[in-house]
């Protein structure tokens, strides 16, 4: 727990911030139920999205433009888990769920 997320090379606009879950507990919206703490990324330029959750915090918020590298939040334990991690979800520009080692992002 504590560990520094970065943003993903490129620029993003912060999409949602979920921040207020608190150990196990849930955030209670339908759109994050069980991811705890999360934070969706939107590429303005190419429409790929990045979703990271059960984060002990997170450090953007709604509507901010932010650059590669910077810190998004801390790997946490919230939402419904077992134990401190990260998740991260890769969404290439159709929207479609993709592995995220696949991924330009992965190199």
């Amino acid at each position: 727990v504590g560990t520094p997320v970065p943003v993903p090379p490129g620029r993003w606009k912060v999409a949602s911030a979920y921040g207020a879950a608190k150990g196990r507990g849930r955030i209670g919206d339908r759109t994050n139920s069980g991811y705890g703490n999360s934070v969706l990324l939107i590429n303005p330029d190419t429409g790929e999205k990045f979703r990271s959750s059960h984060l002990s915090r997170a450090d953007v918020r709604p509507g901010q433009i932010i650059q590669g590298g910077q810190t998004l939040g801390l790997t946490g334990a919230t939402g419904n888990v077992t134990g401190p991690h990260v998740d991260l979800e890769y969404y290439n520009r159709l929207g479609q769920l993709m592995n995220i080692m696949d991924s330009p992002y992965a190199r």
